[in-house]
C-alpha cells in the first residue's frame, strides 16, 4: 500500500539523515543531503502522511498542516543558523539543494 511505502520511506530518511549529520563535523552536503537541505523533517512528513493514508480522521487530518508549517519554521530557523555558521559555503549549498523536495520546482 501506498501509505506502509510512505512511511518506510520516511523512517529511511529520518534514519540515513541523522546519522550522517551526527557522524560530521562542519557543513554536510553528501549523501542524502546532496539531494535535500532537511531530511530527516521530510521522512518525518513521509511518515506521518503514511499513516494518515492507512488511519484517516478529521484529527489527524486538520493537524498535518500545522506539523507541515512547524516543520518549515524550523527548517527556516535551522538554515539562518547555518548560515550565519558557515557563510557563504552554506549560502551556495542551499541555492542549489531543495529543502525539503528533491527536484521540486
Amino acid at each position: 500500500q501506498a501509505g506502509t511505502a510512505l512511511s518506510f520511506v520516511g523512517v529511511a530518511l529520518v534514519v540515513l539523515g541523522w546519522r550522517q549529520i551526527h557522524m560530521a563535523e562542519g557543513l554536510v552536503t553528501s549523501g542524502i543531503y546532496r539531494f535535500i537541505r532537511h531530511p530527516q523533517y521530510t521522512g518525518i512528513l513521509l511518515f506521518t502522511l503514511g499513516w494518515i493514508l492507512h488511519w484517516p480522521s478529521v484529527v489527524t487530518l486538520a493537524l498535518w498542516p500545522i506539523l507541515i508549517a512547524a516543520y518549515v519554521w524550523l527548517a527556516r530557523q535551522e538554515e539562518r543558523d547555518a548560515l550565519e555558521a558557515f557563510g557563504p559555503a552554506y549560502a551556495e549549498y542551499a541555492q542549489s539543494t531543495k529543502r525539503f523536495v528533491p527536484f521540486a520546482v
